[in-house]
Parts: C-alpha cells; structure tokens; sequence
C-alpha cells in the first residue's frame, strides 16, 4: 500500500486500486496522508483538502503535500493511509459534515496532533466536540511496542499508559490519544479502539516486529481509507 515499502509502484497502485474498489472508492477521488521523517520536521501538520486534491498521492507519493492529519468537507473524497503500527484516526463531524483522518505514531502523539485535530475542526469548522465520532485503526499495542528510553515516563498523563519492564519501557500511544481525545471533547462512547495488535496479529504487516525482531512476513503497509458519502 505504499510506495517505498517493499514492492513495485504498479503492485501498490494495484493493491489500492482493489482496496479502494471493493470498499466503494476509487483510486481518482482520494487524497493521500503523506507522512514525511526528517529531523527537521514536526509531525502536527494539518492540511484541508477539496475537490483539487483528488488523486494527489495515489499514483505517485511525491504529488501530495506532507501531512500527518488530512480534513475534507467534500462528499466523496476519500482520505487514504498506508499505515504499519501507528494508529489511524478516522474523526468525523456527523453535524457538519466534516472528515478527518489522522496518523497517530509516537512523533505526532508526543506533538499533541490528537489535541490539535480537534481543535482545528472546531476553528476550521465550527465542530462541536460532543458531535466527533473517532475510529482508532489496529495498531501495535502497549503490550507489544517497547522502547528503550521514553522521556516522557516522568509526565503525569502518561502514567496510565506506560510500564517500566525489561529495563526500558512498554508504551501504550493509543490509549493515550483516546485519553487526549475525551479531554478535547469527543464523548467516551463516541470513540471505538481496534483491539487488534498489529505486531501480533498475522493479517497484518509490523514496521515494528519485522525491524526488531526480524519477522520478515510483517514487513509492508496495510491502509486505512475513509469516505464520506
């Protein structure tokens, strides 16, 4: 599902084709979330896209903008997501009619992206926060995802959803954001959280499984895509 993960353009422009098709999309109406990782960069770029931006990314990464948070408020443009571990974030204003899809990795989580979402919905839109419904993709897990140094161990709302093991740390990213999320506004029984743990289901692809513990099966992207209708 992306461009440099391991197979051919014309095999991942198949693979998005099949997606999006069997799911009622297609290729020429979507928008691409194009995450950019640099050392220079912050990871809270918010971009509002419309009718000009159908197909940016689709064919070729290059002809999308960096983002790591995409908005529309066109019916029918299809926001797409190649995604291994992180979270992706489907928002949705069911009263004015606003999507959203936000890719929730450690980088944008520790720059606040799920706070900034929201409030951009409601500066951009005039969202009211009790009217957002969020849908957390499967992603790596807290039980799974372990980092060796974690610099914000010391921060109180990262306590629920952190446990020191093994001399570093297990981190919980998601958990994290549904906290973030019902602080913005979002009603507890709005947001629904896949269970699935990427890196131990074997339907999906790991970045993290397949570069720390060699399970070359996990490599590659699955996607997330969301539509308005």
């Amino acid at each position: 599902m992306k461009f440099d993960a391991g197979s051919t353009s014309e095999q991942v422009v198949s693979n998005r084709q099949t997606f999006l098709q069997a799911n009622g999309m297609s290729i020429e109406s979507t928008t691409l979330l194009r995450t950019v990782y640099a050392d220079d960069v912050v990871y809270d770029r918010i971009v509002d896209v419309d009718k000009l931006d159908l197909g940016k990314g689709m064919l070729a990464a290059d002809t999308a903008a960096p983002s790591d948070a995409l908005f529309t408020a066109l019916p029918g443009q299809a926001l797409f997501l190649p995604i291994a571990d992180c979270g992706g974030v489907v928002l949705y204003d069911s009263k004015r009619r606003v999507l959203g899809l936000v890719h929730l990795g450690r980088h944008a989580t520790l720059d606040d992206l799920a706070l900034k979402s929201v409030e951009h919905m409601i500066e951009k839109y005039g969202t009211d926060p009790a009217d957002i419904y969020a849908w957390i993709s499967p992603a790596i897990s807290g039980k799974s995802y372990w980092l060796h140094t974690f610099d914000r161990a010391h921060v109180t709302e990262w306590q629920p959803h952190i446990r020191e093991e093994n001399n570093g740390w297990f981190v919980d990213l998601q958990g994290y954001n549904v906290d973030r999320f019902i602080e913005a506004g979002i009603p507890e029984g709005y947001i629904e959280r896949s269970p699935v743990d990427v890196a131990k289901d074997g339907h999906y692809p790991s970045h993290y499984a397949a570069t720390t513990r060699g399970e070359d099966g996990k490599s590659g992207r699955f996607a997330v895509a969301a539509c308005m209708s």
